[in-house]
């Protein structure tokens, strides 16, 4: 007969397995964005650094403040949780090592779901800070992109004088992901390395200095019919930060005859700098084309 009382060594492997799978295939904007500089309370904070240049100096004349426009970002934790019940699965088939591919999809569902979350929090503080309007905001009309709009952007950015060092990101949903790819000299580009948190389990190149990854078409937002936003990024544009990163119950309900999941993760994401972020907005109704 099935026991009611889950073993240690299974929730301790749940929590490991589910902790490892949200790090590396859930969360997987993480790796792209400005970790906090502290979290106090209930707040993640970053200190902005601004944009100064030197004077020259006088013999006698007094000192003017930079007033680079350093200050502070604060954001509010917020709390994510994800609720299930797990029914046909007990104690003694958690035990049996037959079982190891069905404890592996309980695992993923935990892990994946809230890593999700922290990618649709992570993109949804973009969209809230990326201008829709000046030179920051690109609309190609009836166009499909292209390896051209893809230079636009990069331009556009590189005009507001954002350090091109490597960490500028661009997530693309599947339609302009493989329009883009059409073009050979970024499908021929390097492959990102899989050591990078963000580029599990998809596809990637880096080209012209920034890194182009497929992202899931869901996250996307669609501001008209037929029409979806993109955008180009630099890390320290915005900031997320998980706090607790998974805490999982499992509880027996005896009423359900069944085992309920609750996992809980805590973060705070916000949006710091709108000058490191440019918005394109493309048709979705376009074709693909080889070029």
């Amino acid at each position: 007969m099935a026991t009611t009382e889950m073993p240690n060594w299974f929730v301790t492997q749940f929590n490991k397995r589910a902790h490892h799978i949200y790090q590396a295939k859930g969360n997987r904007l993480k790796g792209t964005v400005a970790p906090a500089d502290r979290v106090e309370g209930e707040k993640a904070k970053w200190r902005l650094i601004g944009k100064g240049e030197a004077t020259e100096f006088q013999r006698g004349q007094r000192a003017t403040p930079a007033n680079t426009g350093r200050g502070v970002v604060e954001a509010p934790l917020k709390t994510f949780q994800f609720f299930d019940e797990v029914h046909d699965f007990d104690a003694d088939r958690a035990a049996d090592p037959n079982n190891a591919q069905e404890k592996e999809k309980i695992f993923q569902q935990g892990g994946m779901a809230l890593g999700r979350k922290a990618d649709r929090e992570i993109l949804g503080a973009i969209n809230a800070l990326a201008p829709v309007a000046g030179a920051s905001f690109i609309d190609i009309g009836t166009d499909a992109f292209t390896a051209a709009h893809a230079l636009a952007m990069c331009q556009r950015l590189q005009a507001k004088d954002i350090p091109w060092e490597g960490e500028v990101f661009c997530g693309l949903p599947s339609l302009l992901w493989n329009q883009l790819l059409s073009a050979k000299q970024v499908n021929s580009a390097e492959h990102i390395g899989q050591d990078l948190p963000f580029v599990k389990a998809t596809d990637t190149r880096f080209w012209n200095g920034v890194n182009w990854f497929l992202f899931s078409d869901q996250y996307f937002p669609v501001p008209a019919a037929n029409k979806v936003d993109v955008f180009l990024w630099h890390k320290e544009a915005v900031g997320h930060a998980p706090h607790t990163d998974l805490n999982t119950t499992w509880q027996w309900d005896n009423r359900l005859t069944c085992w309920t999941l609750n996992m809980l993760s805590k973060a705070a994401n916000v949006g710091l700098q709108a000058d490191g972020i440019v918005r394109l907005r493309a048709p979705t109704n376009t074709p693909i084309t080889l070029n």
